[in-house]
């Protein structure tokens, strides 16, 4: 428990980070192409949400961190404290006898406790507010028949949209939403409805339909669940307020190039909806027409000045522009750094202690004490007592633990490129956490073991935090 505790801190932290150094570039870029074609706007704002759920450790040749860390710049260091949470992740994959510790302090505890209440405060008001919309769409009337059913069929016509949408009215309901993807549902809001002439229910459907037909209730939905994970991180929540204000701005344009209503008389009836309604009520958790006045404002200056029709160039240098951020600008690890680029072949391993034989190899064993099968996560190599025990490979050593009496003692070494070496069984350390160490330098000697086996020294290599066998490195 404690491993996953400090797994998950370590990728929250690093992916705030990310996030904090992408997001002025954005916020800058986008500011720059404030009146640009609204899906540009949103593929650049989509690089937020996108980096937040992006592997930390993710890498690309010709990214723009593979550049910068080409130049005397100094890297971007973590926290010592989180530095000590990541690298106590590492024991996650130790077996009972031979574990690497990774207390975590009471400060980290904390922030752990805070984040997860928070996540799941975040998480259960976002699902109440969801199934509230469901019960109102399942107590609401159906429209299978009249003209506003006639109007969801030509909309679906005019959109070529295959889906069936069931069309629903609720008399509880204040504004108009979309729920659903594969079987979508189009909720009318009762007590407005009646007070709108047939044009402005016409063009509200029309929105709704392209609402379905964009699936934005599953962007919608998947944004509000990073949102959730990341709810002290003020770029996911500008972000996703960004996207929303060009989700809507697609849906105008859309509707408009239908031909099916004119953008007069679109711009009106959002006028005269928005007059009837309460505002910007689920507009968080499900597609619907709304908005605040400043959005609505941007939206209709738009259809007025005949800016909400894009040139074909304006959807293909979208495209474009979306998949060569993701690739140069989403990156912010190094292939070095994230172990994608091997160098192994430049490491220049050694033995850990003087020509010994080995008593276990990796693999499943029968465990000498209690004669139960069991996977063996490295080699064993008996040895006198005092016998002196050497780093196998250039590196940094991680952690140590010199002063046990109930656990082994043990020395954790990192070589780079994923490659970490343990030394258990071990006394008189001779090292130092964060000390660099040379192949064939001394670093302890083995000592009693704490379990009646004799003296030995226990070692393991792992590579990308996954046990491998020693042998495929050492004695080659």
């Amino acid at each position: 428990m404690t491993e996953l505790m400090a797994s998950v801190l370590n990728v929250l932290y690093q992916q705030s980070i990310w996030a904090g150094i992408l997001f002025p570039a954005v916020l800058v870029f986008a500011y720059g192409l404030r009146r640009a074609y609204p899906g540009l706007l949103m593929a650049i704002w989509l690089l937020i949400p996108l980096r937040l759920i992006a592997p930390t450790d993710l890498a690309f040749e010709y990214s723009l961190a593979e550049w910068l860390s080409t130049l005397p710049i100094a890297d971007v260091m973590p926290a010592p404290g989180i530095e000590r949470v990541a690298e106590g992740a590492a024991g996650v994959y130790s077996h009972a006898e031979f574990s690497v510790d990774s207390d975590l302090s009471a400060i980290e505890y904390t922030l752990f406790a805070l984040w997860l209440c928070g996540f799941l405060w975040c998480l259960l008001r976002f699902l109440k507010a969801r199934r509230h919309l469901r019960k109102l769409a399942r107590q609401a009337k159906s429209l299978k028949f009249g003209e506003c059913h006639s109007m969801l069929q030509e909309a679906r016509a005019a959109f070529s949209c295959r889906r069936r949408i069931q069309l629903v009215i609720s008399s509880n309901s204040h504004s108009a939403y979309t729920l659903g993807t594969i079987q979508p549902i189009i909720c009318l809001p009762g007590k407005l409805w009646c007070k709108l002439s047939r044009e402005d229910q016409r063009a509200i459907i029309y929105h709704e339909v392209a609402h379905v037909k964009a699936c934005d209730d599953l962007l919608l939905y998947g944004l509000n669940l990073i949102r959730c994970a990341f709810f002290f991180h003020p770029a996911i929540c500008y972000a996703q307020a960004q996207i929303s204000q060009q989700r809507e701005r697609l849906t105008d344009i859309a509707v408009v190039q239908s031909n099916k209503i004119p953008p007069r008389q679109y711009a009106r009836a959002l006028l005269n909806y928005i007059e009837q309604s309460t505002l910007h009520r689920f507009e968080s958790v499900a597609p619907g027409v709304g908005g605040q006045y400043l959005l609505m404002k941007i939206r209709i200056e738009a259809m007025m000045s005949n800016r909400v029709t894009p040139l074909p160039w304006q959807k293909v240098a979208a495209l474009l522009l979306m998949a060569l951020m993701m690739g140069l600008v989403l990156p912010m690890d190094t292939l070095a750094k994230s172990g994608q680029l091997d160098k192994t072949e430049a490491l220049t391993f050694s033995p850990p202690m003087d020509p010994s034989w080995i008593s276990s190899n990796f693999g499943m064993r029968k465990h000498p004490l209690t004669g139960k099968k069991k996977f063996h996560k490295g080699i064993d190599l008996p040895a006198a007592l005092g016998t002196e025990v050497y780093a196998v490979a250039a590196g940094k050593v991680l952690r140590i633990k010199s002063d046990s009496v109930n656990k082994p003692n043990y020395v954790v070494i990192d070589h780079g490129q994923g490659l970490v070496s343990r030394y258990f069984q071990i006394g008189e350390v001779q090292v130092e956490v964060n000390e660099q160490v040379q192949p064939g330098q001394v670093i302890a000697k083995i000592a009693s073991p704490y379990l009646g086996t004799g003296p030995h020294l226990h070692f393991e290599l792992h590579k990308d935090n996954k046990a491998i066998d020693p042998l495929l490195y050492l004695y080659q």
